[in-house]
């Protein structure tokens, strides 16, 4: 049975009601990640560069699907540093990413877990590194050169698309960024991203974009 049979067995219950809002809630929030992802593949579009807050962009991300996504049922620690620069980026193409990555995070714990995500300097000023860390089941050494490629996935069928990651990466290249991985098997993975901070000189922009 499902939650719409359930929802008119039981339409006087409200624990039920609210179970059912937050399922629904997290599906739709899935559906729509991943269907932006497939847009990305099929027509990836020129970022807009702007000034981003990326602490503000990181808190609206993660409260998002802690309110009653994935991270419901885990717990999050966020460790900032203060009075972060700006990142130069495209607010909705950084979202898609911190989404991604979280929600790759969840998946990797299961039941339950702990996400840490950290923003932090780099030490010349240059650029701002965000991390995104779970105590899920780790990547093995043998499957962290593929993680980055399109439709490999290691989740169960009909939790992934495969295209997260490789979307993910394009964004981070498209903004003259880096994204790399440390995973302990059996201990947690981190995914850390470095962005040009807003105040550094212009870079230029990668000529191998594979598009």
């Amino acid at each position: 049975m499902g939650y719409s049979e359930l929802l008119m067995a039981k339409p006087g219950d409200p624990s039920l009601a609210k179970k059912c809002a937050e399922m629904y809630s997290a599906q739709s929030q899935r559906l729509q990640l991943h269907a932006k992802n497939l847009l990305s593949l099929s027509k990836p579009r020129e970022p807009e560069i702007k000034p981003v807050d990326i602490v503000a962009l990181l808190d609206r991300v993660t409260e998002m699907l802690a309110l009653s996504g994935p991270l419901k049922k885990f717990v999050v620690h966020r460790e900032y540093k203060e009075n972060l620069p700006p990142v130069r980026g495209d607010e909705m193409l950084l979202e898609q990413v911190v989404t991604n990555l979280e929600i790759n995070a969840c998946h990797a714990m299961g039941d339950q877990g702990a996400l840490t995500i950290r923003a932090n300097p780099v030490q010349d000023g240059s650029a701002v590194e965000f991390s995104v860390s779970d105590t899920g089941h780790g990547i093995p050494e043998y499957q962290r050169n593929q993680i980055f490629l399109p439709y490999f996935t290691t989740k169960e069928n009909g939790k992934g698309t495969g295209l997260g990651l490789f979307i993910s990466k394009r964004i981070v290249d498209q903004h003259s960024g880096s994204i790399e991985t440390h995973s302990v098997v059996g201990r947690g993975t981190t995914f850390t991203v470095r962005l040009p901070a807003a105040s550094a000189s212009s870079p230029a922009k990668p000529d191998n974009l594979n598009f």
